[in-house]
């Protein structure tokens, strides 16, 4: 049983953790350039906050069954999670972009002490289920301990 709560708290850590490091190299095989803001930024392919979810999930479905209310708990918090990721993170980015781009239009832009706004990512559908479908094979391939 101690070996379960050790995975279900690490295994969707590393599952994340994972999906940043891909990204990381893809931007490196794509630009040949080293950016390790790509380790901790948001959006692209895969998406790890829908890995985390879904290898959480998972885990919880191999060890405790899927009739399991804990499996039911975290599969709708994991659907929540990745129409987040697609829908109000990319509405969110889409109208900062555009508060933005008034600012940069302000004649006087300090009367009004604003800063640029962050734009957040959001992520496509593809995205999405890439991660999902990453932080599955993860469960399964890691379900035994690391």
């Amino acid at each position: 049983m101690e070996g379960k709560i050790w995975n279900l708290l690490l295994l969707p850590y590393l599952s994340g953790l994972a999906t940043q490091v891909i990204k990381f190299l893809n931007y490196f095989i794509a630009s040949r350039e080293i950016s390790f803001r790509k380790l901790k930024e948001l959006g692209g392919m895969p998406s790890a906050h829908s890995a985390s979810s879904i290898t959480l999930t998972t885990l919880i479905g191999i060890y405790y069954g899927m009739n399991s209310p804990l499996f039911i708990i975290s599969l709708f918090i994991s659907a929540i999670v990745m129409v987040e990721a697609v829908g109000v993170r990319r509405i969110a980015g889409s109208n900062a972009l555009v508060l933005n781009q008034i600012l940069d239009k302000l004649p006087d832009r300090e009367a009004i002490n604003s800063e640029m706004l962050d734009v957040p990512v959001g992520h496509t559908p593809l995205e999405v289920i890439m991660g999902s479908m990453f932080g599955f094979t993860f469960a399964f391939a890691f379900a035994g301990g690391i």
